[in-house]
């Protein structure tokens, strides 16, 4: 029982916690902060930019004096199989395969 009471009585004297005192700010941590934020911004900028067709949209607009047909930008974003390819084209009614991904017509 003496033990027990020993135990109490350093809980409550011995291990309270410490008096709070008022900080001017957070120091060290609002420029960390501020830099995680910045660095946060730009690689979130570039994961969209990467993933996503903006930038493909962007050089076709520019390239091609502001056109935005849709359809045109679909196609211009499909490469054709070459002709010499031993692909079957059977199902295909035009005879031609397209498939996504930018390649040279030689």
């Amino acid at each position: 029982i003496v033990e027990i009471r020993l135990d109490a009585i350093q809980f409550v004297v011995d291990m309270r916690r410490p008096v709070a005192m008022q900080a001017d700010g957070i120091g060290i941590w609002q420029n960390i902060l501020e830099f995680v934020v910045k660095l946060a911004v730009i690689a979130n900028a570039f994961l969209i930019a990467f993933t996503s067709d903006i930038i493909p949209q962007i050089f076709y607009r520019y390239h091609h004096h502001g056109t935005s047909d849709l359809e045109l930008y679909v196609n211009y974003t499909l490469a054709q199989l070459p002709s010499g390819c031993n692909y079957s084209t059977a199902h295909v009614p035009s005879g031609q395969c397209s498939y996504r991904g930018y390649r040279d017509t030689n």
